[in-house]
């Protein structure tokens, strides 16, 4: 959604570009999808069906892939605040074993000190270092 004047606005098709290179790499047998942009309500549908789901921080993938949880797939989400108040590992709800909690999320705050910000690709990759 960023205006496409921002000097920010590839970032984020290189780094889920890089992401679907990653996956698809690792996983040559699996059916890799990223989706950018649609209807919200096909969103909250792949959310929900979906047999691995991976989540920032948000509500928007939370509610929809609790759905996924019911349907026996596996949803990865970090440790948040904005879930039951959940600011620690310790303080967040058991959904189930299929919802795995990231108890260690902060390597997103790291982000911000990688210049340039395109090597954020190659840390994910495991082929740098995080500065």
């Amino acid at each position: 959604t960023r205006s496409a004047h921002s000097p920010y606005s590839g970032r984020c098709q290189l780094i889920l570009q890089g992401l679907f290179e990653y996956l698809k790499e690792r996983h040559p047998t699996s059916t890799i999808v990223v989706k950018r942009g649609g209807d919200i309500f096909l969103d909250y549908v792949r959310f929900a069906m979906a047999k691995v789901t991976i989540c920032s921080a948000s509500s928007y993938c939370f509610w929809p892939s609790l759905g996924a949880v019911h349907n026996k797939g596996i949803v990865h989400f970090p440790v948040t605040s904005l879930i039951a108040g959940a600011d620690s590992i310790n303080l967040a709800p058991d959904f189930g074993p299929n919802f795995r909690w990231i108890a260690q999320p902060e390597i997103i705050s790291n982000f911000n000190k990688v210049r340039p910000w395109t090597n954020i690709v190659q840390i994910l990759q495991g082929k740098m270092e995080m500065p």
